[in-house]
């Protein structure tokens, strides 16, 4: 709906080398910060776990603000998922959603609004 991405499934040949780097360098590091130490801490400060997934469901989409209002849209969403992953999973089922959610997007998707024009 907002350009960003388009179908276009495929197994690049540097899949693995990939999987390796984002699982500890991006997946695992966001996971921690943003779940973790924001939502957890903010919890235990705010006692109110719904303020404090919506704060650091917003501080996820702002730390993609950079690409566009777009990207902000759609990390404050993922925000939101990954969030209640950790509020009802805790911090493990966060990580593996949010793994999954970057697999999907590196093997089924293109990402057009990125291309060259």
């Amino acid at each position: 709906m907002l350009g960003l991405i388009a179908w276009a499934p495929n197994w690049p040949d540097h899949n693995l080398f990939w999987l390796l780097i984002k699982l500890p360098l991006v997946v695992l590091t966001a996971e921690l910060l943003f779940r973790a130490y924001i939502q957890g801490g903010l919890e235990r400060l705010l006692k109110h776990k719904g303020l404090a997934l919506g704060i650091s469901a917003l501080l996820f989409g702002l730390s993609n603000l950079g690409a566009g209002w777009q990207w902000f849209c759609l990390s404050t969403a993922e925000g939101v998922g990954y969030g209640l992953a950790y509020r009802y999973g805790g911090l493990l089922v966060a990580v593996w959603c949010h793994l999954f959610v970057q697999v999907m997007h590196f093997v089924a998707f293109a990402y057009p609004m990125l291309a060259p024009t």
